[in-house]
């Protein structure tokens, strides 16, 4: 397969672009202001970026003061230039993670359009958009987004530039495949590097073509590679002798062979989610593996052939590796998603669009959507059953599940219904524009299914009390409440992810035991405690005298040593 090096009628390139641009910033910007951060991950995000700023230090992340290297510093660079040119707001928490998941669309829209065809290109982006995992994904202040779209830079750019002719551009997409690389690095570490050099290591040798390793061994471009990530790695470990060790062996390596995260899965864990995350395109996807398989057995030809190698293996590899992990988290199969989008554009455009009147495509199509149908009345059953958060009222899950059911049933029946009167591009376009309808629902209600947050306890406190008044936060850290209040907060009881950080340098002014929390109480004038309500009893047999609650928000007390008008 050779691809061709220019952009064929630009004029059109550029206004697709643009529309699907347009199109994907308000939906992915949909009320991303509106719910407040969730702890632990966005609480934790956006402090680290918070306190980089405040303080001027943008070598060292620092979580509540406290050391944490868990990751590189790019997300938390990004997350700083937002909030300098927007304020610490929910929206510029998320208008990075926002942009890069809009980015992500764009790259996949480039390279359908370049690689296979222009409606490969549209299809792919829209897919992608509309997964239900990855715009969840984009909603949420995790690095996963990020570290997934330069994932896919990397090996889409490389592939480019192994499929083209010999040239200046050839070595342009190669030395580009690098640099998302590096950016990858310096975003969740080796994985940014390791993920992609081995599925386009896989695949070389799946295509023998030996010639294609000198291309992709660029010079200029491991030189380039090497400038962007070593500088902040060396400099990190010049002034904390403490990280490598823990950055390159605890996060690298312990975490991935043994449960010391706690976030052990079943191996087959990470199947049902790429089913579920890529609703509503599950049924299309089913039938395309079909007509993959029908095609190697058959050993028909396809001037495509290597590309959907490539996406079959990335699809695979990526759920494979994560599969034998003993640490497993949703977001981490989200790299498979541009490939599994790719993958189903070229199958919809190719065995379904380009001849709609064939009676092979009419069946497929309607398949599709037969499949469609079953796994979305299979989520409804899943969605009716699940009780509802208990902080959540019941009026809102009650609507909220009748909503849902109307928009998922109507998304799978209507464009089936239209398929059946001979409209395969209408149907298509009717189930994007419900994907899209049942994600901006969800994410509408998004704020009743996490954890409740301390956001509005903290914005009502936060300009009532000086910066000399303790807050301690009792038995637990809701990450979230520093970002919120714009000040680090006192731990009492409660070490998690902040004991690397606390052994490594002196902390037992921020982070200490109830014997010390009980002395801090008495001896200062006035104290605010964030208290859970599992440890209140806790809290009221520490300090032993007299308080106040001034809030409450569902189960996070807020009390105080003097009376406290928070109106």
């Amino acid at each position: 397969m050779q691809c061709s090096p220019i952009i064929i009628n630009p004029k059109r390139f550029y206004f697709w672009l643009s529309i699907l641009f347009l199109i994907l910033s308000a939906f992915f910007s949909f009320e991303a202001g509106k719910r407040p951060l969730a702890s632990p991950d966005e609480g934790r995000y956006c402090e680290i970026p918070r306190e980089m700023l405040e303080s001027g230090n943008y070598l060292t992340p620092r979580l509540n003061t406290v050391k944490y290297f868990e990751k590189p510093p790019l997300f938390y660079w990004m997350q700083a230039t937002s909030f300098q040119a927007f304020g610490y707001n929910d929206f510029a928490a998320r208008l990075a993670n926002i942009f890069i998941a809009l980015v992500g669309c764009m790259i996949t829209f480039v390279f359908g359009w370049h690689m296979v065809s222009p409606r490969v290109g549209i299809l792919s982006c829209l897919i992608l958009a509309t997964s239900l995992l990855y715009y969840g994904i984009s909603r949420i202040v995790i690095l996963d987004m990020t570290v997934s779209v330069f994932i896919t830079g990397a090996i889409l750019t490389m592939a480019r530039g192994l499929l083209m002719p010999t040239g200046r551009l050839q070595k342009t997409f190669v030395v580009a495949s690098y640099v998302f690389c590096a950016l990858g690095f310096l975003t969740k570490g080796v994985i940014g590097f390791s993920i992609p050099g081995s599925i386009i290591l896989i695949w070389i040798l799946v295509n023998r073509q030996w010639g294609w390793f000198r291309t992709a061994l660029n010079p200029i471009g491991i030189l380039i590679f090497l400038a962007l990530v070593i500088p902040w790695h060396a400099l990190v470990s010049l002034k904390n002798p403490e990280f490598a060790y823990f950055y390159f062996i605890h996060e690298h390596i312990i975490r991935l062979v043994t449960q010391s995260h706690q976030r052990y899965q079943p191996f087959w864990f990470f199947i049902p989610i790429f089913i579920g995350g890529l609703f509503p395109w599950i049924g299309f996807f089913v039938m395309s593996l079909k007509e993959y398989i029908l095609c190697l057995r058959q050993k028909l030809n396809s001037p495509y052939k290597s590309l959907l190698n490539l996406l079959c293996l990335w699809i695979g590899f990526i759920i494979f590796l994560f599969s034998l992990s003993q640490s497993k988290l949703i977001p981490y199969i989200l790299p498979a998603f541009p490939a599994a989008a790719l993958w189903l554009g070229h199958f919809i455009n190719e065995h379904i669009l380009s001849a709609p009147s064939d009676q092979s495509a009419k069946r497929l199509l309607d398949r599709s959507f037969q499949l469609n149908i079953l796994l979305s009345l299979g989520l409804i059953v899943v969605g009716l059953l699940l009780p509802f958060p208990s902080h959540m009222p019941s009026h809102i899950g009650t609507n909220g599940k009748i909503i849902i059911t109307i928009l998922i049933a109507g998304g799978a029946f209507i464009p089936w219904v239209l398929q059946k009167k001979k409209m395969p591009y209408v149907a298509i376009l009717a189930l994007i524009i419900a994907a899209m309808a049942t994600n901006l629902y969800l994410n509408h209600l998004s704020e009743h299914f996490q954890r409740p947050s301390s956001r509005a306890l903290a914005l009502a406190i936060k300009d009532k009390i000086s910066p000399e008044v303790p807050i301690i936060c009792f038995e637990f850290y809701p990450q979230e409440l520093p970002f919120y209040l714009g000040r680090p907060v006192m731990i009492s009881g409660w070490l998690g992810e902040l004991a690397f950080g606390a052994s490594v340098e002196d902390k037992t002014d921020l982070i200490f035991d109830h014997t010390v929390a009980a002395k801090i109480w008495h001896i200062s004038k006035q104290a605010i405690v964030f208290v859970r309500d599992d440890n209140f009893e806790a809290f009221r047999s520490t300090i032993k005298s007299p308080f106040h609650i001034v809030g409450q928000h569902f189960n996070l007390f807020m009390i105080s040593k003097l009376p406290l008008d928070l109106e």
